[in-house]
């Protein structure tokens, strides 16, 4: 048996669009006997709406950049939380007040300050509850923050300078235009830790699949793999580029 962790958007999923050919490769990866599921920055609302639009079969699901894990059957069986406090640290910062918009998220539910109309979430306000920042400052057990800009460069700096100053109780895990913030140590890598001890999975049985900045690290500790749509940065570190999930499958199989 082998297990195939793969990264959502940019990888399995593009411009919002699930290909025929990934599911299909999915469908005959798991009736080999094989597990496949998902580590994404989604949070369980955006993407729970995504496999229900395309049908899309998995075993177990990662979300919010590592901080929560689910089952099949999407029954939480691990989270990160942070400490009360976080809000009021996060708002302290000018480059936060910046973003377009900043999501909370816990387990369940996420929460909304819609900043910009030219959010990427400004027509998803039905999947989120809207609330503004005093009403933030009063939530609990909060596992990830996300915001989003205009400009790559000016999330990578912000991730930047959040890592370098909060680096107690925080990590900025910075893709593309948008960051997704988690309690400090949360990643990736580290849920897929957690995924080897709750099923008891050896190492060597588990193949992992990204395309951005926040699968550095789970691509380079496994030893994993990349797709042609990715960085240069992100295809030196990959064991090997493929044009799809589906056409990997096919090579591990």
């Amino acid at each position: 048996m082998k297990v195939l962790a793969s990264d959502f958007d940019g990888t399995f999923c593009h411009y919002g669009t699930v290909s025929e050919e990934n599911i299909q490769a999915v469908n005959q990866w798991r009736k080999d006997g094989n597990l496949f599921g998902f580590i994404t920055g989604r949070d369980l609302r955006l993407m729970k709406s995504m496999l229900d639009q395309f049908s899309i079969p998995f075993d177990f699901l990662v979300c919010g950049s590592g901080a929560t894990v689910y089952d099949q059957e999407l029954n939480l069986m691990w989270q990160s939380t942070f400490d009360d406090g976080i809000v009021s640290r996060i708002y302290g910062e000018p480059m936060v007040r910046s973003s377009q918009h900043i999501m909370l998220s816990d387990p369940e539910y996420s929460w909304l300050i819609l900043q910009d109309p030219a959010s990427p979430f400004h027509e998803d306000g039905n999947l989120f509850t809207s609330i503004t920042w005093d009403q933030a400052m009063n939530l609990h057990g909060i596992n990830q923050i996300s915001l989003a800009f205009p400009e790559v460069e000016t999330a990578r700096i912000c991730a930047q300078r959040l890592n370098e100053k909060h680096a107690d109780c925080l990590t900025a895990n910075h893709n593309f235009h948008c960051i997704d913030i988690t309690p400090k140590g949360i990643n990736k890598c580290s849920a897929l830790q957690v995924l080897l001890e709750l099923y008891g999975w050896p190492p060597s049985q588990l193949l992992t699949v990204g395309d951005g900045e926040n699968d550095r690290a789970m691509i380079r500790e496994f030893h994993g793999f990349t797709v042609e749509n990715a960085s240069p940065s992100i295809q030196e570190i990959a064991a090997k580029t493929y044009s799809s999930v589906a056409e990997l499958i096919e090579d591990q199989r």
